[in-house]
């Protein structure tokens, strides 16, 4: 749990990895702050791609409410003769 406070007040958050569930308040939140409508299809094309076994995200949330995300997209790069994934926030 972090603690931040501003005038006198403490608001706590929490700072975990990304669950299945977060996508929708993930979406929502996408929206507020980029003032683009996004839906599950571009979020699955993003974020869940065929070189991830699961979504590389980090999310931070207050009172049970997604109020920050730091998601990475995943490829492959190939450097030399190898081949690795890499993440790009």
């Amino acid at each position: 749990m972090t603690e931040q406070r501003r005038e006198g007040r403490t608001d706590r958050y929490s700072v975990r990895g990304y669950e299945p569930g977060d996508r929708e308040a993930f979406l929502t939140l996408y929206a507020d702050v980029f003032g683009k409508e996004r839906d599950a299809t571009w979020f699955d094309w993003r974020y869940d791609g065929p070189y991830v076994s699961q979504v590389a995200m980090t999310v931070a949330e207050r009172a049970g409410e997604l109020v920050g995300a730091l998601p990475f997209i995943g490829f492959r790069l190939r450097a030399g003769g190898d081949t690795v994934l890499a993440l790009q926030p």
